[in-house]
């Protein structure tokens, strides 16, 4: 009789710590982050020492922006299970997050240890090469990643950012230009190619790129300029003057803008 009545007490924690869990996970689905703390300040020893439940709360306080509580909450659910990727993953984000970047370069690698393919853990290595000005180091995971997915806008624009910082225009420019064919809605994108076409002195392809990012952002100030300063350097003065024109008009009192706005109605024999 006693083992039947043991396996039901059992059963009933059991199904108590399932219905804990999926609502603190409701919680976390619907962002209610501050509710999960809340309740986490009044759990009893053994909720505290549950897994799962700990993992939960580390998901709210990193949704606070918590990150150093979040980062003791995983750092003790990882003591209690070292094997699993999901949380050597976490621990290395978090660790990141709050400055222990070579303590989540190891975790990532550790990752990497039990599966080199992992994609998170590569690209957020790369990432934590490119903050450390490692870039060598991070165009090789970013080229890796590449490798089994071309056409990703976000590597691309990565790979050509790496580039960027390490002087080589011409390289940056090639991979800004495959990660804008993959994503010409990106505004930010757009602009950091013409730039870069215009450091390189190619005003010509400059041009068709803020043409072309320009019809999904068309009210896009910071592409506006762009063009307009493109449209300077292609000594289009009458056309320069006239977005010049435009630009200020709508309340763009900036430096660059009246500046150049200037000078393009001089060119264009605008005198007075």
């Amino acid at each position: 009789m006693k083992k039947p009545i043991l396996l039901s007490i059992i059963c009933c924690f059991v199904w108590i710590a399932q219905a804990q869990h999926s609502e603190l996970q409701t919680l976390i689905n619907q962002k209610r982050y501050q509710e999960v703390i809340k309740q986490a300040t009044g759990m009893n020893k053994s909720d505290s020492s549950d897994i799962q439940t700990l993992y939960i709360v580390g998901q709210a306080y990193e949704g606070m922006l918590k990150y150093k509580e979040a980062y003791q909450c995983y750092k003790y659910c990882l003591s209690l299970d070292t094997t699993r990727i999901d949380l050597l993953n976490t621990m290395a984000r978090t660790a990141a997050y709050i400055g222990k970047a070579r303590e989540a370069e190891l975790y990532f690698h550790k990752v990497l240890k039990q599966d080199s393919t992992d994609f998170y853990a590569n690209y957020q290595l790369a990432r934590l090469y490119m903050q450390a000005g490692q870039h060598a180091e991070a165009m090789d995971r970013f080229h890796y990643l590449l490798e089994q997915d071309p056409g990703n806008p976000v590597l691309l624009r990565n790979m050509g950012d790496c580039h960027n910082r390490t002087d080589n225009l011409l390289h940056a420019s090639t991979y800004y230009t495959k990660a804008f064919l993959n994503n010409k809605e990106n505004a930010v994108l757009a602009s950091t190619l013409v730039n870069t076409l215009l450091l390189i002195q190619d005003p010509e392809t400059a041009l068709t790129i803020c043409d072309t990012a320009l019809i999904y952002n068309p009210d896009n100030r910071v592409l506006l300029q762009s063009k307009a300063i493109v449209l300077f350097t292609l000594k289009k003065y009458t056309q320069s003057d006239e977005l010049y024109t435009t630009l200020i008009a709508e309340g763009d009192s900036s430096y660059k803008t009246i500046k150049f706005g200037a000078i393009s109605r001089y060119y264009a024999g605008k005198y007075m």
